[in-house]
């Protein structure tokens, strides 16, 4: 008799007779390794928003132990700089900073030798000039 195929659906099946067959679509390409990768790190790796990674860092940090009081933290920190990327950057950027105010009360003494009440019309530019010699006129004579 004459076969007759149906184009709608995607399993045909023709009709020979009162027998009916199903013809079998073709095959499917096989999906490599590569495209099984790649789907599932494009499917998986959403971007992380800082805020979220901070928080998850910093909560990382709190539940470390402390380090020995005699121990360098700024060596911790670039030991552990792979693990906490986010605040090894914070931790370089205020651990720089001179701990004591010795130098500071220096400069506001100098300051204050020179901003006399007989030379209180200089101007701040001037006066910044002036302390910056004050404290660098020992490189100043060597030179």
């Amino acid at each position: 008799m004459v076969g007759v195929e149906d184009e709608g659906s995607a399993a045909s099946a023709s009709v020979v007779g009162d027998e009916e067959q199903a013809v079998v679509p073709p095959a499917a390409k096989k999906k490599t390794l590569r495209d099984l990768l790649k789907s599932r790190t494009t499917s998986a790796s959403a971007p992380i928003p800082k805020r979220v990674r901070a928080d998850n860092e910093l909560t990382r940090y709190l539940q470390e132990e402390c380090i020995d009081s005699n121990a360098n933290p700024l060596s911790w920190w670039r030991d552990n700089q792979s693990r906490y990327p986010l605040l090894s950057k914070v931790a370089r950027k205020y651990m720089c900073i001179c701990a004591t105010s010795t130098p500071s009360k220096r400069v506001f003494s100098a300051a204050g030798n020179i901003v006399t009440p007989m030379r209180s019309s200089l101007k701040p530019h001037k006066v910044n000039m002036l302390v910056f010699l004050v404290r660098n006129k020992d490189m100043i004579t060597q030179v």
